[in-house]
């Protein structure tokens, strides 16, 4: 299985051709650029506005700190907890503060 890493959040509608074909729509609407949290259909913690939250959360950010801050005014732990798995990808183990 070959794993698709997005560094720039900016590349996430190139990587949305390689969803599966059931799912892709779904994927595009909470990674859309435009979206945000309130346009969410399901509750907080749900799987697709978990997902929209923690990427909108490091499209708005420049930092592994920022993004996970950024997550955690959004709302929902779950949320957060992507966002800083999510940032640790992007940014790296060394990003990450020892706090």
């Amino acid at each position: 299985m070959t794993h698709n890493v997005v560094r720039d959040p900016a590349q996430v509608p190139d990587v949305l051709s390689t969803a599966d074909p059931r799912h892709a729509q779904r994927y595009a609407t909470v990674l859309a650029s435009g979206w945000h949290p309130d346009d969410a259909t399901e509750v907080n913690g749900a799987v697709w506005p978990c997902l929209g939250s923690a990427v909108l959360a490091l499209r708005t950010t420049s930092s592994f700190e920022d993004a996970l801050r950024a997550a955690i005014d959004l709302g929902g732990d779950t949320a957060a907890a992507v966002t800083g798995a999510l940032a640790g990808a992007v940014y790296g183990a060394g990003a990450i503060p020892a706090r």
